[in-house]
């Protein structure tokens, strides 16, 4: 069994290499992106968003760099990866 929060790398066809990341999402400030991503889009958008982290529209701001009004799931990871540092 893989424990949660390490990091795997899987050898597909000797030719490609996937990194994976299970994520625990029990954390109070991070939920996978594909649970807010209701509709399975890529895409989250702030009504989406605020299910998960409830009205916190400068929290989704932040998140959101290219101001589009949507986070990507880049987006998303880049903004919790910076929280951890």
């Amino acid at each position: 069994m893989i424990e949660q929060g390490k990091e795997i790398e899987l050898k597909i066809a000797k030719r490609a290499t996937i990194g994976l990341y299970l994520a625990d999402d029990s954390g109070e400030d991070h939920i996978c992106f594909t649970r807010i991503d209701a509709n399975q889009n890529d895409i989250a958008t702030f009504e989406e968003f605020k299910k998960f982290y409830g009205d916190d529209l400068e929290k989704f701001k932040k998140m959101d760099q290219d101001d589009d009004g949507k986070l990507t799931h880049d987006e998303y990871e880049e903004y919790l990866l910076d929280q951890e540092e």
